[in-house]
């Protein structure tokens, strides 16, 4: 039985790149997590989709890595996370849980380093990758660059 459940929190730690930075500009950049349910022992997520969880997609899910090496920086590491995941228009619910080893924590800090490292190279630069043709996501409405880039607003 897990104790009582803590207040729910926003929480938030600060990335250190420290050694991982090779230009010094990706140092500061933040990273933050909202938990919906924050147990002593377990993180809790809650999901509305139309298709079936299967334990392999919480296996590998990236939400899981960074919310329990949070809770790991905050010096209060969870055991394990779970998904609750609802089907609209139905009563189930299912409830698939997954766990992280150290080292799979320690990958995902030095990942999302690597990530950092590369949006503050580009944000210095002012080049960008290119998204695929198409991507929502290479719009006005979702990429402050985009007026200015070659494959989005800055085409003549």
């Amino acid at each position: 039985m897990l104790p009582a459940v803590r207040e729910a929190r926003e929480t938030e730690r600060e990335l250190d790149l420290g050694g991982l930075a090779q230009h010094g500009e990706g140092a500061g950049w933040g990273f933050v997590g909202y938990l919906d349910l924050d147990c002593a022992q377990e993180v809790c997520d809650y999901k509305l989709s139309g298709s079936r969880w299967s334990q392999n997609c919480a296996d590998r899910d990236w939400q899981v890595d960074a919310y329990l090496w949070l809770r790991e920086l905050a010096g209060e590491p969870a055991e394990e996370f779970c998904f609750h995941v609802a089907r609209p228009g139905s009563e189930e619910v299912a409830v698939i849980r997954t766990r992280r080893s150290a080292e799979r924590l320690r990958f995902f800090e030095r990942r999302l380093a690597g990530i950092a490292e590369r949006i503050a190279q580009a944000v210095s630069s002012r080049v960008w990758g290119y998204a695929p043709e198409g991507a929502w996501w290479c719009s006005r409405k979702w990429c402050a660059s985009w007026d200015g880039c070659p494959a989005g607003g800055g085409v003549a």
